[in-house]
């Protein structure tokens, strides 16, 4: 009875083995070839077609849960006091940031809205900017809404912003190259999996969105903030927890229209135009006032995701404390008001929710 109990419980993780290489193997692919966000795309788009050809991905349960609380860990890592001493120094620049991204996300909100016709849900969640993990980690959560657009949105904004890297390479030299963070201790390691493990099971029961994730990565913050812990997550297990989260992400979409995701690419193409425009609206301002490089300013203000722009700040001359600490600490709120941005939009009377196939 227990090998028949065992060889059960073993029986998903089986058969989730192959797809999973399959999809590490794609992501291999994306990140070789500097992909944003490669891991996870790569996996996705593996995930996305075996779910169209009826052979979706399963994720157990026991799993989920490591890919929420590893990622929520690596999100608030990038806190540390020293990072907290650095924002001090730009106080006036951070308080523009966030009246940046507030203002990005309601433009490009209204636009698909007005302009789309997009359900509440969908338009909000297709808006926030660089946080493309947490985002559809949140979507494939979401009752209402249709997540295929927003995954469209957020990938079409990750790709024209990668886009606009060779004309700031021509702008200014490169120089510098990147330096490795240093990996957690074991011990920190440990106390940050518990810890984000059960803040994680509390989000959820208060029904918080993208609880799993988002108390994981709150403990991290408080933790790495305060000084009781230091040190990123082992590559590896970066590397796993993006992979799987792809594969998980992809799972969800079952048999989408296609016609639909073709449709969303030309909003997706406005939402990010718009909010490329605010962005560099805010950074030009900000240049102005405290006569800052623009090309600096910009990339710290850009709708991208932490890891794209941190590279960029590494690999260009730019300072990359005040580039990372700006794009930190915006993910940091962007994650905190989440539950904020999206609960009116519950009983939106718009959503497609019902009508999902």
């Amino acid at each position: 009875m227990r090998k028949d109990t065992l060889a059960a419980q073993l029986r998903p993780y089986a058969a989730l083995a192959p797809k999973a290489a399959l999809a590490a193997l794609a992501g291999l692919a994306l990140e070789l070839a500097n992909f944003p966000a490669g891991w996870m795309c790569g996996a996705m788009a593996v995930s996305v077609a075996l779910s169209l050809t009826g052979h979706g991905a399963k994720i157990p349960p026991l799993l989920r849960s490591f890919i929420f609380v590893a990622l929520g860990i690596s999100m608030g890592s990038g806190i540390s006091p020293a990072v907290l001493a650095d924002a001090s120094a730009w106080p006036l620049s951070l308080a523009l940031l966030a009246v940046s991204v507030i203002a990005t996300m309601g433009a490009s909100s209204l636009y698909l809205r007005k302009m789309h016709g997009w359900d509440s849900t969908t338009a909000r969640l297709s808006s926030v900017p660089g946080a493309l993990t947490a985002v559809l980690l949140m979507a494939s959560e979401q009752r209402n809404g249709r997540f295929p657009d927003v995954a469209v949105a957020q990938i079409v904004r990750q790709i024209v912003l990668v886009a606009c890297v060779p004309l700031l390479m021509v702008i200014t030299p490169v120089t510098g190259d990147q330096s490795a963070r240093a990996v957690a201790a074991p011990l920190d390691l440990g106390l940050l999996f518990v810890l984000g493990f059960a803040a994680g099971q509390i989000c959820t029961k208060l029904k918080v969105p993208g609880g799993a994730l988002i108390g994981p990565m709150v403990v991290s913050t408080l933790m790495h903030g305060a000084g009781l812990a230091s040190g990123a997550l082992p590559p590896v297990l970066q590397i796993v927890a993006l992979v799987l989260v792809g594969v998980l992400i992809g799972a969800r979409v079952s048999m989408v229209d296609l016609s639909m995701l073709s449709r969303a690419i030309l909003p997706a193409l406005g939402a990010v135009l718009i909010a490329v425009l605010v962005a560099a609206g805010f950074a030009a301002v900000t240049h102005l006032m405290l006569g800052m490089p623009f090309v600096e300013v910009w990339l710290a203000y850009a709708p991208g995701g932490i890891e794209a722009m941190t590279v960029m700040a590494y690999t260009l001359n730019l300072d990359p404390s005040f580039v990372s600490v700006h794009h930190v600490l915006r993910l940091l709120g962007l994650m905190l008001l989440a539950p904020l941005w999206l609960r009116s939009t519950e009983k939106d009377p718009e959503s497609p929710s019902s009508r999902r196939a």
